[in-house]
């Protein structure tokens, strides 16, 4: 036959052992009270920094701070937890002097603690010290290194990215000044304007002389036609004769202006080429110079608003609550400690008493069992 548990004969074997439970109870809550009176107070200082977003931050944007960016934030922790940081107030407020302390970064695990907390841009500083006024302190002090530590940090990076421009700037600086020599030694030379007035005069010669070569052929025109009227007429041989010469003259004339014009029509084009290399050179010069002074004046204006942002573009930490000195020790915390060691003793002594319940009802039981096979075998 299957055995049921009984709930009001187990309760009443509870009541039957209330001593038990509470001599249990009150001893483990009498030992730990005491303990918690011996040990020694430990007081907790909170200081808190706000995490603001730049200054030069668009303000529409400002608002809309994802996840993402405010997670990204943590890191801000290790500027408040560095071991450096740690060690320099060690060596200020002289925390565990004593022969054989231990290490820093122990030491610094045991008594501080940076959190961000979550989806906040706040970061608190925590530091447990048995002096209230010396965790306030500490707080404190960590407090205002790491803000300052942001700014150094910050100001050196600025100075670096300030100086990296100004190098730029004084290397598009000197780039102008060479592209400006460059540009002045060839306008200086005039070698264009002579070139030009070179190229103008040989283009004038040209056209007089070939109005010099029309009027030549023009004349020979005119002789040739009279040669032919006094043929045919029958003059006298002296006015052939002078005609011939006049003709034999035009002639002459014309040969040496077609030389002429030749002559002049290679110098034009030896000028014209030497005048367009030239031309070329000077502008060359001159885009080089427009250049060079479109670099000089992009890197200045960078310059000067790299210098008229300075601290406008990272985060800054701001001390919103230095903290106070506490006046309640956060351990050991004796309402905690006791109330912990009431229901652990209370559960302990309800599984002590629930074991010894079901076995003192199997021993109630075998008897029982034994007899009634006894007695089934006599028969």
């Amino acid at each position: 036959m299957a055995d049921f548990f009984e709930p009001i004969e187990y309760l009443a074997y509870l009541g039957r052992n209330w001593k038990f439970v509470a001599i249990a109870i009150g001893t483990a809550v009498g030992l730990t009270a005491a303990a918690s009176f011996l040990l020694p107070n430990q007081y907790t200082a909170t200081a808190t920094l706000v995490i603001e977003p730049p200054s030069g931050m668009d303000p529409r944007g400002a608002t809309a701070v994802s996840a993402i960016y405010l997670e990204s934030l943590k890191t801000y922790e290790q500027f408040a937890a560095s071991d450096s940081l740690f060690e320099r107030a060690r060596q200020k407020f002289h925390l565990a002097d004593d022969p054989g302390s231990a290490a820093t970064e122990t030491l610094r695990r045991r008594v501080l603690r940076v959190t961000k907390l979550p989806d906040t841009k706040v970061l608190q500083i925590r530091a447990t010290l048995r002096d209230p006024k010396q965790a306030q302190a500490l707080v404190q002090f960590l407090a205002e290194e790491t803000v300052a530590l942001n700014r150094s940090v910050e100001n050196q990076s600025e100075r670096e990215a300030l100086m990296e421009v100004r190098k730029q700037v004084e290397d598009t600086g000197a780039k102008l000044a060479q592209s400006r020599e460059q540009f002045n030694a060839v306008a200086a030379g005039g070698a264009e304007l002579v070139l030009a007035d070179e190229v103008r005069d040989l283009s004038d010669l040209k056209g007089r002389l070939n109005e010099q070569l029309a009027q030549a052929g023009t004349s020979l025109a005119e002789f040739s036609a009279r040669a032919g009227v006094q043929t045919n007429e029958f003059a006298r041989a002296d006015s052939r004769e002078n005609l011939q010469q006049e003709i034999a003259g035009a002639r002459a004339r014309g040969t040496a202006l077609v030389g002429q014009i030749a002559t002049v029509n290679r110098d034009l084009t030896q000028k014209a080429a030497a005048l367009a290399t030239a031309r070329a050179r000077t502008d060359q010069s001159a885009d080089q110079l427009r250049a060079a002074t479109a670099a000089f004046e992009a890197m200045s204006r960078r310059a000067n608003e790299l210098a008229g942002s300075s601290g406008l573009r990272s985060e800054q930490l701001r001390i919103i609550d230095p903290g106070i000195v506490p006046q309640q020790p956060s351990f050991p915390n004796i309402p905690l400690f006791t109330g912990a060691a009431l229901l652990i003793s209370a559960m302990l002594c309800l599984a002590w008493l629930s074991l010894r319940y079901g076995l003192d009802r199997q021993r109630a039981r075998t008897p029982r069992f034994e007899f009634k096979v006894a007695r089934s075998g006599g028969r």
